[in-house]
C-alpha cells in the first residue's frame, strides 16, 4: 500500500500530457473485422442495425454490466447522433462501431487519467490531438 501511494504521489508531482491520435481506430481494423466475419459481414460492406446491436451489446455489456438497459438509450444517442439504422449495411454504421470501440479503447482511459491528474495535482495537464495521418494506415482501412 505504501509503494502504492508513493507512486500516486510521484504521479502527481509531474506534468502530464496524453491524448490523441486520429488515426489510432485504424488499430483495430483487424480485430473488429474478425469480429464482423463471425457475424457474417466484413467491415468493407458497412453494417447494418442488426451488427450494431451485438457491437453495442457488447460494449455495454462489457463496460456496464448493471445498468445496460439504462446506457443503451443514451449511448444510441451520442453515438448515432441522427443516423437512420436500416436492415441494409451502411459504411456510416461501421464507422460508428468503429468509434465507438476506439472510444473505449483510446479514448475513455486517457479522459480518466487526465482528469484525475487534474483534480489531484498543482502540476499541469494537457490534452492533445495529432492528426497525421500516415500511408500504412491508409492502406489498412476499409475503403469508405
Amino acid at each position: 500500500d505504501s509503494l502504492r501511494n508513493e507512486m500516486i504521489t510521484r504521479f502527481q508531482s509531474y506534468d502530464y500530457m496524453g491524448g490523441f491520435n486520429t488515426q489510432e481506430g485504424s488499430k483495430l481494423i483487424k480485430v473488429m473485422d474478425n469480429l464482423a466475419k463471425q457475424r457474417g459481414f466484413t467491415l468493407e460492406d458497412g453494417a447494418n442495425g442488426e451488427i450494431l446491436e451485438i457491437f453495442l451489446w457488447e460494449y455495454l455489456d462489457a463496460y456496464f454490466p448493471d445498468t445496460y438497459e439504462d446506457k443503451k438509450a443514451y449511448f444510441k444517442q451520442v453515438f448515432l447522433n441522427g443516423v437512420k439504422v436500416s436492415s441494409d449495411p451502411t459504411p456510416e454504421l461501421a464507422q460508428i462501431i468503429m468509434n465507438m470501440y476506439a472510444d473505449l479503447i483510446f479514448a475513455t482511459p486517457t479522459l480518466h487519467l487526465l482528469d484525475s491528474h487534474s483534480q489531484q495535482s498543482a502540476t499541469s495537464t494537457y490534452l492533445y490531438t495529432f492528426t497525421h495521418e500516415t500511408q500504412d494506415a491508409q492502406a489498412a482501412t476499409p475503403s469508405w
